[in-house]
């Protein structure tokens, strides 16, 4: 991703945004503002790169880039964090908790209200992929996934 003037040697990241009302084919460029500002003080604007389309056929997800590290230390709170997983401990960590084959990064969890948080990564209540091979989930429908979620926020009223 091309940094701004100044930043070249910054980190940054991707970040994917989805809806289940987002269509490629009607959108382009994606209608997607991406703002954010610091919750505990004054800081300067979050530097966010123009948002564009990616595709996942035959899923779509709109996507932009924010630089990040030079940002890191601006944030200060304890639930905010940033770090490049360049070992993708993370994706192994996932790998155990959904017991498949491959390391997982390209999936969708949904957490009911009483999920158990002991300091471990926690088995989501629903999870759909769009990894090769997996069979443990359903593959990534949009439809389907938003009816989950739809009956699980049912269960919260």
């Amino acid at each position: 991703m091309p940094h701004a003037p100044g930043h070249e040697h910054d980190l940054t990241t991707k970040i994917f945004w989805g809806s289940v009302d987002f269509d490629y084919r009607k959108e382009y460029p994606p209608q997607l503002k991406v703002t954010g500002r610091r919750l505990d003080g004054d800081a300067p604007p979050l530097l966010v790169d123009k948002v564009t389309n990616a595709l996942f056929v035959p899923h779509a997800a709109m996507l932009t880039g924010v630089w990040a590290q030079s940002r890191a230390e601006e944030f200060n709170d304890a639930r905010v964090s940033y770090y490049w997983d360049g070992d993708k401990l993370t994706g192994e960590e996932w790998q155990k908790v959904l017991d498949i084959e491959s390391i997982a990064w390209d999936v969708y969890l949904l957490y009911g209200p009483n999920s158990y948080r002991d300091g471990s990564t926690a088995k989501p209540a629903f999870w759909m992929h769009q990894l090769e091979g997996v069979t443990k989930a359903p593959c990534l429908n949009k439809a389907e996934f938003e009816s989950k979620i739809k009956e699980m926020l049912a269960t919260l009223k």
